[in-house]
């Protein structure tokens, strides 16, 4: 996933399901081949077994739906929170700081700054079920320059399903595990620091719901590429991303400012069943009743199988991870993002 298909500045499109074109006129025959990829050599489609409309998606068998003037959800029930009330994230929680100089098993906890609790100033917004945090904390997440925990990134996550979500003391497992068939909407807020790079045109991620480790092989059924969902900002955009495609974009937030996310997705190899939507309180009011807060609702495949010899079968579904936080482009100088109230709801 290093080597990532970015998205260049003079082909974003400003439609709901962007549709990237590139220029080569002048370049080196073997500009397009050499690592990292350049966006302008990228061109993406969308395939014919995706739709996008703008009505909310069908209601689940549970009444599961997002209030969009409440950012809350409605139905369901809360199975994963993490309000930042626990100073270390990993037990019970992620499992793991993704973050550092060099890749290790569990990461480190406040090396060099790279994770840090903080005790007031998070976010004020409800959780999703409509209750109040029982704290003023946050987490602080930073990539220093050069940094290579399996390239520029600190995220909170474990890229595993094999041992599940964890709880009590449990450090082994992950934070929250999807799989095939599955509704669920994932809240999280996020607050970029005023000196955050929003300007360049290179590919910067501050979530994923990734096809998660152990696999062979992950394919897809519409003959995509790259990691499953994922939600990145760069050349002022917040852009909601599939296989390394572009879906959907919005204006980049204000800076210092905490924005509320709430995404919602059916769980499905199988493109006909596949679902996404995304809500982003954008302009930090409070509240998702914007127009350009809303995504679609897009159909499609949102998950990868395996098509090689693993403790998965061939063609079953591989299992999504959540991880949240910054992994980017190794152009970038030393990035941070303050993380805060997330619940996985279903």
């Amino acid at each position: 996933m290093k080597n990532k298909i970015l998205v260049s500045l003079a082909a974003i499109s400003l439609f709901s399901v962007g549709l990237v074109t590139a220029s080569l006129a002048g370049r080196p025959p073997d500009f397009c081949t050499k690592k990292p990829i350049h966006p302008s050599c990228v061109t993406t489609t969308t395939t014919t077994t995706e739709t996008t409309t703008t009505t909310e998606p069908p209601p689940s068998p549970t009444g599961l739906s997002v209030d969009r003037s409440t950012m809350q959800a409605v139905g369901g029930t809360v199975l994963r929170n993490d309000t930042s009330s626990q100073v270390d994230p990993r037990p019970g929680l992620w499992g793991v700081i993704a973050c550092g100089a060099t890749w290790t098993t569990n990461g480190t906890n406040g090396d060099n700054g790279r994770y840090v609790h903080k005790t007031s100033g998070g976010d004020v917004n409800l959780r999703a079920d409509g209750q109040a945090q029982d704290n003023t904390a946050y987490r602080q997440l930073t990539v220093l320059d050069g940094d290579d925990f399996s390239g520029e990134r600190c995220q909170l996550g474990r890229n595993s399903w094999i041992e599940g979500e964890n709880t009590g003391t449990q450090t082994s497992g992950t934070f929250a595990i999807f799989r095939e068939g599955e509704r669920k909407i994932t809240f999280f807020s996020v607050r970029l620091p005023t000196n955050f790079p929003l300007l360049n045109d290179r590919w910067q991620q501050i979530v994923q719901w990734k096809q998660a480790q152990p696999y062979t092989n992950d394919n897809r059924r519409d003959g995509a590429d790259g990691v499953t969902l994922e939600i990145q900002i760069f050349l002022s955009k917040i852009r909601l991303m599939k296989f390394w495609e572009t879906k959907w974009t919005t204006n980049a937030p204000p800076l210092g400012t905490w924005i509320r996310f709430a995404f919602d997705v059916t769980y499905s190899q199988d493109p006909t069943k596949g679902k996404i939507q995304l809500y982003v309180d954008r302009n930090g009011d409070g509240d998702f009743l914007e127009a350009d807060e809303v995504s679609p609702v897009i159909s499609g495949a949102t998950m990868a199988y395996e098509s090689g010899s693993s403790s998965i079968p061939v063609g079953q579904t591989i299992p999504n991870a959540l991880m949240l936080g910054i992994y980017h482009d190794s152009i970038y100088p030393t990035t941070s993002i303050d993380v805060d109230n997330v619940q996985v709801v279903e």
